[in-house]
């Protein structure tokens, strides 16, 4: 996974207030 990719899901991530789990488990 390229960075950009993670950086996306880092923002979404704040953006709906998921816990780090929550990104784990789409990944």
């Amino acid at each position: 996974m390229g960075n950009e990719e993670t950086y996306s899901i880092t923002e979404l991530a704040r953006e709906f207030d998921i816990t780090p789990r929550a990104i784990r488990f789409y990944e």
